[in-house]
Formats: C-alpha cells, structure tokens, sequence
C-alpha cells in the first residue's frame, strides 16, 4: 500500500531532508506535495487528500495547528516535526500524537510511518487526539493524557484523578467521580508524567494526586486523607519523602 504524504516546512532546507529521507528509505510514502507555509499546506491537503502530513508546528507565516483547525473535516496521520522545544515535546507525549525531532532519525522516521499503517488498518480517527494536543500545548503543564487501546484511545483528565494505582506497566486511574480507567503503557514514562503534574507515591505502587489531599494522618503507620474522605495507607518508607513534598506542593500552589 502506497501512502500519498505532503511535506509542510517554512524551512527549505528542512524539506529536502525529509523528501530525500522518505524516498530513500520509506518506499511506501509518495511524497504529493511540498509546503512552505499553512495556507499552501491547506490547499494541497484538499487537493491530495493525503493519508500522512508532516508538518512542521512552528512557522513564521502561521502555525501548524492553524493548519488542521482549518481542515476540521480531514481524516489522515499528522506526524509533527519540530526542533526540540521541551514543552512541545512534553505535549505530545501526553497527547499520544507521533512527532519527529530535527534532525530527523530515520530509524524513528520509520517507526512513525509504521504506527501511521497500523492506525489506519484500524480506522482510528486521529481528530480527537488532536484536539487534546491544541489544549496541552497551550499549558506550560498539560493536564490530559492520551492512552492507546485496542480499538483506538483513552483520555484522562489528570485534575480529576485521585490516584494512581501501578503494576508494573499496568495503570489504574481512580477519578472523582469514582470511575476508574486502566491502562497499559511505558512505566517510565507515565510516572514520570504524573510527577510533573504533582502526583507523589504513597507506596511503590501507588501515586497520588497531591491536589485531592486533605490531611496526613501521621498515627500509626500513617495514612492519606482525600478531600473525598478516603483514606489511602502510607508506605513507612515513603512518609517523610510524601510530607516534605506535599508542604513544598502546598507552599507553591498558593504562590
């Protein structure tokens, strides 16, 4: 199956590279159409109807993401290419969208144009995930999180999560509401992720969400009073680490 492509770059250069990567190393993508600018990109998008967009978020003559919410109707791939830009990059790891960092790699060029086949042998409509990116890359901190599934995505909404309970690469996402979304996907990663947005452990397998803390109640082993009144136990090696760091979490908040 061959997969019709255009390439949006304001930077010439940048789209030569990435042709010549794509028809020496990926003869599966035809390349349609090259852009300099989101106007010229919407125009060869309606032109081609193309199954894959690179595009580049971060041109002088309007963003990529005015490109796609002009095309609300379009139904391929977008991979993002970006120079490194670390809050970009952070939005698209919790958005769940591919993105390629300049200098392109092509092994990780690759892999992205093979997560573009699998995804559409599955039919899943990237719109929404999209839509998710617009929010986050809006925040210095994005707040949701985008989870594969079999038949497509989950989305969470990380200021309505209690906590987190973790076995190995398996997650479950306990909300306010009560309902609780699992997950499978890099340990590492998310952990990570749900630090940044002021999430600490209460045990090894346990991540709560600092913002839904009401008390510590240090008796005993010690525990952790939610606003909702449930009570989580505290690991006795975690105590001091999780006290310190809900003070600190407290002090900034309201700065």
């Amino acid at each position: 199956m061959t997969l019709k492509a255009i390439l949006v770059d304001d930077e010439i250069a940048a789209i030569r590279s990435l042709q010549f990567l794509l028809e020496n190393y990926c003869k599966d993508v035809e390349v349609v159409g090259t852009a300099r600018s989101a106007g010229e990109g919407i125009e060869l998008a309606t032109k081609f109807n193309p199954d894959i967009i690179f595009l580049d978020i971060e041109m002088p003559t309007g963003s990529g993401f005015e490109l796609l919410e002009q095309l609300p109707g379009l139904d391929c791939q977008v991979i993002f290419v970006t120079a490194y830009n670390k809050y970009a990059v952070r939005a698209f790891k919790y958005s769940a969208v591919d993105y390629l960092l300049k200098p392109i790699d092509i092994e990780e060029l690759e892999n992205a144009i093979q997560r573009v086949v699998e995804q559409k042998s599955q039919k899943i409509n990237p719109r929404e995930r999209y839509s998710v990116l617009f929010e986050n890359i809006r925040e210095v901190l994005p707040r949701k999180l985008v989870f594969p599934e079999v038949n497509g995505y989950s989305y969470v909404d990380l200021q309505n999560v209690l906590y987190v309970d973790i076995d190995n690469i398996n997650f479950a996402f306990t909300l306010d509401d009560g309902t609780v979304k699992q997950c499978s996907c890099d340990a590492l990663n998310i952990s990570e992720i749900l630090t940044e947005r002021g999430f600490q452990s209460v045990s090894p397998s346990c991540m709560v969400n600092l913002n839904m803390v009401h008390k510590v109640d240090k008796s005993g082993n010690g525990s952790v009073i939610l606003n909702n009144g449930l009570s989580l136990p505290l690991d006795k090696v975690k105590k001091d680490d999780f006290i310190n760091k809900l003070l600190w979490f407290s002090q900034n908040r309201e700065k």
